[in-house]
Order: structure tokens, then sequence, then C-alpha cells
């Protein structure tokens, strides 16, 4: 088997989450679990302070983006051919 390697999926901004869970939808119903190892959306924690009162709050690290560690293929092209919400 191919090694695995990081790759960046350009979306319209508000959609990385969607995009996510769409992207992990597929790999379970494609049963591509050991092709594609982990999709995320890096977060970063911070406090917002608003009117006076610090708020914890998680924001995108790389709006518009999600990441995807798997092993390019056959089997995984369609799949990551297949993301919607995506920019080509």
């Amino acid at each position: 088997m191919s090694e695995a390697h990081w790759y960046v999926v350009h979306t319209y901004s508000g959609y990385e989450n969607k995009v996510k869970v769409d992207i992990e939808k597929t790999i379970e119903n494609r049963n591509l679990q050991d092709q594609i190892l982990e999709v995320s959306v890096p977060m970063l924690p911070v406090v917002e302070l608003k009117n006076g009162v610090e708020k914890k709050a998680d924001k995108k690290m790389f709006p518009g983006y999600v990441l995807i560690n798997m092993v390019m293929n056959d089997d995984t092209w369609p799949a990551w051919d297949s993301i919607e919400k995506k920019m080509s």
C-alpha cells in the first residue's frame, strides 16, 4: 500500500464542517477507513472580550480549508472528486 499524505481541500468559506461531515460519510459508505485516515478542520481556541466579559471560542486556523490525510489511488480518487462545496 502507498504512503498517506496530507491534502488540502479548498471549500466555500463557512462550509468547512459540512464538507468534513460529508467526507466522513463518504469514507464510511465506501469503506475507505484504511485509506482515508483523518479529516480535519484545524481550530484554535481563543478568548474574546465582549461587553467586558471573557468568552472562550474556537476559530478556524485556515478558513475555507479542510485537511485530509489519505492515500491517493484509484479507490480514493472518486471520493475526492465527488466532494461537494469544494472549489476546484
